[in-house]
Order: C-alpha cells, then sequence, then structure tokens
C-alpha cells in the first residue's frame, strides 16, 4: 500500500512540475509579447534527416555543418577512416542509397 502511495505522489509530482513547466513557459511567452522588445536575430542552423531504410526518419538540427556530417557517419556506424567505405558525406550519401542502406539529407534553414 506505501508503495501505491508513493507511486501516485511520484507520478503526481512529475505531472504537476510539467504543468507549473507549461505555465512559466506560457506566461514567458505571453509577457514578451506584451512588451516591445526587439525581435532575436536570425540564426541559420543546419538539420539532417536520416533514416535507415524501412524506418521513420529522424531528424537533428546542428549549429554547425561538420556536426551534422559526424552524427550522419555515427549514424551509420561509419566513423572508423581505415574500415569505412566512404569518407566524405557526398559519398555517404550515394553510398546509402547504392546498397539499400538508408537515407539522409543534410539542409539550412533560417531561425529566429
Amino acid at each position: 500500500m506505501f508503495m501505491n502511495l508513493l507511486n501516485f505522489l511520484n507520478f503526481s509530482l512529475d505531472k504537476l512540475s510539467k504543468h507549473i513547466i507549461l505555465l512559466t513557459l506560457t506566461k514567458t511567452t505571453e509577457s514578451t509579447m506584451t512588451t516591445n522588445q526587439p525581435k532575436l536575430p536570425i540564426q541559420k542552423v543546419y538539420v539532417l534527416k536520416i533514416r535507415t531504410f524501412g524506418e521513420e526518419d529522424d531528424v537533428y538540427v546542428f549549429h554547425e555543418y561538420r556536426d551534422a556530417c559526424e552524427k550522419a557517419f555515427e549514424y551509420f556506424n561509419m566513423l572508423q577512416e581505415d574500415t569505412d567505405p566512404v569518407a566524405q558525406i557526398k559519398e555517404l550519401e550515394d553510398w546509402l542509397f547504392e546498397y539499400e542502406e538508408g537515407y539522409l539529407t543534410i539542409f539550412s534553414t533560417n531561425i529566429q
């Protein structure tokens, strides 16, 4: 019985903390919207959209292009330069498609 009560309290506290965070974010957004503060600068990010064949896409966002490339090689376990069939991101993209291992694309976009 004590464990059930403890689990209920943990669940309730977790649920309550999520509501507090959501409320805090909402209030912060509302207060930011009502003030005449300058807009945040636009920032360029790189989006890696990647998957193995037959699976759903995974999407990652990076500040640096090289980090997106590194994640793509890591995703397919190809970080060992001497044993991997390709060394460049374009070669990886072509290799994945040719051998039906997966798919990847990296593109940049601006966020505010």
